[in-house]
Formats: structure tokens, C-alpha cells, sequence
């Protein structure tokens, strides 16, 4: 979906290029990309953010053999335990395990 997205871009763009005309070209800026993310959700009806895409990269990495260093480096995170926050549930089966979390917390 992705690739689609870009269309003709070449490999060094951007993958969410700038839409305004100063910064043409350029990355999407931090603001802009969370401004995206809150439009989508909206419409989609279902919360999410970038931040949330991240977990899901690491955690897709890591059930596909991504080693605990490489997402640390994936991630720019200078802790291992930064990390582990992000992959603590992957094998993990089903997900009984977060419905039993949440009703232990009410």
C-alpha cells in the first residue's frame, strides 16, 4: 500500500512528503504526521497514533525474527529496556492475556 502511496517517488523521498509549499519535498514534520494520523483515526473511527505504529513495527519485526538489538537501533532507543516495553507480549497466545489484564484493572 505503501509503494502506491508514493507512486512515482523515487527511493531517496520521502515516504509522507510535506503538502505545504515551504517545505515541498521535505519529510512530513512531527506535527504534520500526528495531524495525519488523528485525520485517519477519525474517519476510521478507531483511535490510534504514530506512536501506536510503532508498536506494531517492533512487534511485526520481532514475530518475523528481528533480533532485540535491531529493533533497539530500528527504534533510536538507547536502553534495551525501552525496547522490551515495546515486544513484552509478542508470543504471547490470543489475546486473553490483555482481556484479563484489563479486568483486573477496574
Amino acid at each position: 500500500m505503501i509503494l502506491e502511496y508514493r507512486g512515482d517517488a523515487r527511493n531517496d523521498e520521502p515516504v509522507f512528503p510535506s503538502p505545504s509549499r515551504r517545505d515541498r519535498g521535505k519529510p512530513l514534520s512531527d506535527r504534520g504526521l500526528r495531524r495525519m494520523m488523528e485525520e485517519i483515526s477519525d474517519f476510521a473511527g478507531i483511535k490510534f497514533s504514530a506512536h501506536f505504529l510503532r508498536h506494531t513495527h517492533a512487534t511485526l519485526a520481532k514475530k518475523n525474527g528481528a533480533s532485540d538489538f535491531d529493533l533497539q537501533a530500528d527504534l533510536g532507543h538507547a536502553s534495551p529496556a525501552t525496547t522490551a516495553k515495546y515486544i513484552h507480549h509478542v508470543g504471547r497466545v490470543g489475546t486473553s492475556h490483555a482481556l484479563r489484564k484489563k479486568s483486573k484493572q477496574r
